[in-house]
């Protein structure tokens, strides 16, 4: 039996950097991210089910985080105003990577609250990314997903 084991961070973003640039697709990571296999997250989304409400389901996730995220510094989740703050960090440095990672990342967590809610969007009032703005359509993909206005830069 092999066992699955995390590759270097180095090699991963090597790898993914490469893929995208290859691919020529400016949207590589959101499509990824759009092939939501929630086995592959372990226990996650098996907490997730189990909460009581999309509340403890995040608090759950960001506790837990660990268990299927390698490429982060940290998820964070504060209270503001009458909802919830949600931030990320990354260690990824290239903003090429950061892009691709952070649109994969966004539609993985959209079809995942899909699935663990039962609801038709992913609940946010704005997603703030920190990229420049993509094309029109590219924005209107975006904001359907996510079920809410997207900002950019």
């Amino acid at each position: 039996m092999i066992l699955p084991q995390r590759i270097p961070q180095r090699q991963y973003e090597s790898f993914l950097l490469q893929l995208a640039l290859q691919s020529g697709d400016e949207q590589l990571g959101f499509h990824i991210g759009h092939q939501v296999m929630p086995a592959i997250y372990g226990a996650l989304p098996a907490l997730g089910f189990s909460a009581a409400n999309g509340r403890e389901a995040l608090v759950m996730g960001l506790r837990y985080q660990a268990l299927a995220a390698g490429n982060v510094e940290g998820f964070e989740a504060s209270e503001k105003d009458d909802g919830i703050l949600f931030t990320w960090t990354m260690v990824h440095q290239n903003p090429v990577m950061r892009r691709h990672v952070v649109d994969n990342v966004f539609a993985l967590l959209a079809h995942m609250w899909r699935v663990i809610s039962g609801g038709n969007s992913l609940g946010a009032r704005i997603v703030t990314l920190e990229y420049p703005a993509p094309s029109a359509d590219v924005r209107k993909a975006m904001e359907q997903l996510y079920g809410c206005p997207v900002r950019f830069s």
